[in-house]
């Protein structure tokens, strides 16, 4: 089955970006500069905890992006017995995340492929420079059409503010006065704010699932394990 659509919208982390390798880079190396030489797998581990609660209590409306950003560093010195200043661990993370710029299998040759006759955009929950900067390293950048954070946007997804700041940008893009919501496709790995926000949108969706995870109550449109999929589903 196929479809056509005028826009397409991805989300960055777990979707375009190979987050968990750049994540785990990432804290190695702040956690390294600011403890020193070690394993900290374990604490690594720990992490990933905290930030993913913190992550989910931020879509929900619970807390805020400074929560997120400083709260899980201060977190995780509590439980592993660390001494710094939250705030300069997050910001030096932060500098060392907008470095690594590890793709999802595909990423590249199918966005070069779909950006030839579709206009790409990025809604992400990331950080502004941290995106920007992934992207232009990646060489995604030639063939996205614009880039939403939430920073950007000020809200995190799934809230309509975020898709609606994209909308507006696509519009400037392709110099269209409407988009039918129908004929924008959202694909996102994350149910919670990639999929449910785009269906609160109108969009179609795909859900990005390599791990074929159990299919929601509310399935999105398309379901695929690899991005190459996707040059099937667009046309």
């Amino acid at each position: 089955m196929t479809a056509r659509f005028d826009l397409i919208l991805f989300d960055a982390d777990g979707t375009l970006f190979d987050f968990a390798t750049s994540e785990r880079l990432a804290f190695a190396s702040c956690l390294t500069a600011f403890v020193g030489a070690g394993d900290y797998e374990p604490a690594y581990r720990q992490y990933c905890e905290v930030s993913e609660r913190l992550w989910r209590r931020l879509e929900e409306g619970a807390i805020q992006e400074p929560e997120l950003r400083v709260g899980r560093w201060l977190e995780l010195a509590q439980c592993c017995g660390y001494s710094w200043s939250a705030a300069e661990v997050s910001a030096a993370y932060l500098l060392e995340l907008a470095r690594q710029a590890h793709l999802i299998e595909g990423a590249l040759e199918v966005c070069s492929a779909l950006g030839e006759r579709h206009p790409l955009g990025i809604v992400s929950n990331g950080y502004q420079h941290v995106q920007t900067s992934r992207l232009a390293l990646s060489g995604l950048r030639e063939h996205i059409d614009f880039v939403v954070t939430s920073e950007l946007a000020g809200a995190n997804k799934p809230a309509r503010a975020v898709f609606e700041h994209a909308l507006a940008l696509a519009r400037q893009a392709t110099e269209a006065e409407a988009l039918a919501p129908e004929r924008v496709l959202m694909v996102g790995d994350s149910l919670t704010a990639d999929i449910a926000g785009g269906q609160a949108m109108g969009f179609a969706t795909c859900w990005f699932n390599p791990l074929g995870l159990p299919a929601p109550d509310k399935p999105a449109d398309y379901t695929i394990r690899s991005l190459s999929e996707l040059l099937a589903i667009v046309c």
